[in-house]
């Protein structure tokens, strides 16, 4: 049925919840996890001054390495086969072309921070809408 779960992170309280069940379902159906990390080319665009940039976007890395360790720690603890990803682009885009027929995307319904609740799971609906994969969506508690 599926050959691998794939699990997008920003690294929030929401998204941990999708690590969980993502990890959880890993270890039930015995799949290997893709962990994907998107540093959002978006926020760099609105920054003009180049070290400014720069800074912003190594924060953003550091974000992506710290949301990679717990997942590291999580897949470790359960024996869960695991690759890691830290991209920059449009994380719906990214998502999306990292993954195949044979996956299965698991995700929360929103990300980080309040600017991203104006657009209410913005990168899940997208990803829904368009991924070739099978898409499981985790409703935060």
């Amino acid at each position: 049925m599926y050959s691998r779960i794939v699990i997008p992170t920003d690294g929030s309280k929401n998204a941990r919840e999708g690590v969980k069940v993502g990890l959880d379902m890993a270890t039930k159906l015995e799949l290997p996890v893709m962990a994907i990390f998107v540093v959002d080319k978006s926020q760099l665009s609105t920054v003009q001054h180049a070290s400014l940039k720069q800074s912003l976007k190594e924060g953003l890395l550091q974000d992506g390495k710290e949301a990679m360790k717990g997942i590291r720690e999580k897949a470790r603890n359960k024996d869960v086969k695991l690759e890691e990803m830290i991209i920059t682009g449009a994380p719906h885009d990214m998502i999306i072309k990292h993954t195949n027929e044979k996956d299965l995307i698991i995700m929360c319904t929103h990300g980080q921070g309040n600017l991203r609740k104006l657009f209410m799971g913005s990168v899940t609906s997208r990803v829904l809408g368009h991924a070739k994969a099978g898409v499981l969506v985790v409703r935060p508690k």
